[in-house]
């Protein structure tokens, strides 16, 4: 839209969508858990990547805080940033939130594996800005996702044209808290979330489908040049 906006003509504009990085991991939820070291018998709510300013994730953390009275959940933040050390600070005295330093290649599927949820944060000002490339992980791995993000915006619209996900709005940790306790009170939500994450990433995601785009927009160019 933005370049339409520009003068661009649209006939001229493809879309070509990173595939994932990633092979989704074939451990149960428990087994990578335990793997990991991580608790069984708790609800885990994942984000991975970077812990910076974008993210904004000290909302994230507030939406631990108010949870007491409700169904609790552990966050687990799992990456490295310039907003980390603020970030530890914030939630010191947090028993439910755990900071994990970057895994591994072939550790990485495993914390997404040993998810209940995965989360896309962003501040309330970051509406126009890329979409966050984990959620080409995220839909790989097949865990419903909640996203703290701003309305109108383009993960917001990439959340839902997947249908992956519950989209709530960025700044209000009590949507968090509301998304949580609504995957965990409806099982078969959460299961077609993550299955509808699944289904896209198998369409869109993968690297034969990725080779047929660049191709396509290789001959496209090529096309274009000679008429």
């Amino acid at each position: 839209e933005t370049l339409v906006k520009h003068g661009v003509n649209e006939d001229r504009i493809m879309l070509a969508p990173n595939f994932s990085h990633i092979e989704p991991s074939q451990m149960s939820k428990q087994c990578a858990r335990d793997v990991l070291g991580w608790p069984q018998g708790r609800y885990l709510l994942v984000h991975t990547g970077n812990l910076g300013m974008k993210q904004d994730l000290s909302y994230a953390i507030d939406a631990v805080r108010m949870s007491d009275g409700s169904p609790p959940f552990d966050l687990v933040l799992v990456g490295d940033g310039n907003h980390r050390q603020y970030l530890e600070s914030y939630a010191r005295n947090l028993t439910n939130v755990r900071f994990i330093d970057p895994l591994p290649p072939d550790r990485y599927p495993l914390a997404l594996a040993a998810a209940d949820a995965l989360l896309v944060s962003e501040r309330p000002s970051a509406g126009h800005m890329s979409i966050p490339s984990k959620l080409t992980s995220y839909w790989i791995a097949g865990r419903p996702i909640i996203g703290s993000v701003p309305s109108g915006g383009i993960t917001e619209r990439a959340i839902h044209d997947s249908s992956s996900g519950l989209v709530v709005a960025a700044g209000h940790p009590e949507e968090i808290v509301a998304a949580v306790t609504k995957l965990q009170s409806n099982p078969k939500l959460a299961l077609s979330l993550a299955q509808s994450g699944s289904d896209h990433a198998r369409a869109h995601m993968g690297r034969e489908s990725a080779a047929r785009r660049y191709l396509l927009l290789a001959q496209r160019i090529l096309e274009s040049r000679t008429s």
